[in-house]
């Protein structure tokens, strides 16, 4: 039971390091820079609730510490993509979104310049992409799949 405290101590300050510390300022340059692109097509971003961001964000990036690869079903603006390779260098993020909200690609676009390698989205039906993708593409096989929104678990299990 230590070792997990001390493994969400970490990962607590790291994330605190990133959004309020030494770091803060070019994280909340590219998170206002996400938010400038929502903003400009005029439309709200699908958010989770403020008070549940700081328990979602612990969760995320306790099950990414080890992973090498995640595939995130519902990228939606990608703050949350912003923050995982953000934290954890070694990251390779594949995102799926079915781009319902004009802001998506751009947002996409975005962050595909900043970790370029380290970072595929797919524009599409996550019901279609994300099996065929892991299927066809075994390098890199994520080690996590995390689903923002979009379809049931079935979808997974293929």
């Amino acid at each position: 039971m230590i070792a997990a405290t001390s493994n969400t101590a970490v990962l607590s300050a790291k994330l605190e390091a990133i959004t309020t510390g030494d770091a803060a300022p070019a994280y909340l340059r590219h998170i206002n820079f996400l938010n400038s692109l929502v903003a400009n097509v005029g439309e709200s971003v699908d958010a989770v609730p403020d008070d549940h961001l700081p328990h979602h964000n612990r969760n995320l990036l306790y099950a990414l510490r080890s992973a090498g690869t995640f595939l995130g079903v519902g990228f939606d603006a990608g703050r949350s993509v912003l923050m995982a390779p953000t934290m954890f260098p070694h990251l390779k993020y594949l995102g799926v979104d079915d781009c319902r909200h004009a802001y998506t690609v751009g947002c996409g676009d975005y962050l595909s310049g900043m970790f370029r390698f380290r970072f595929k989205f797919f524009k599409g039906n996550p019901q279609n992409i994300s099996p065929w993708r892991v299927a066809q593409n075994p390098d890199p096989k994520p080690d996590l799949i995390h689903i923002v929104t979009g379809p049931d678990r079935e979808t997974f299990r293929q």
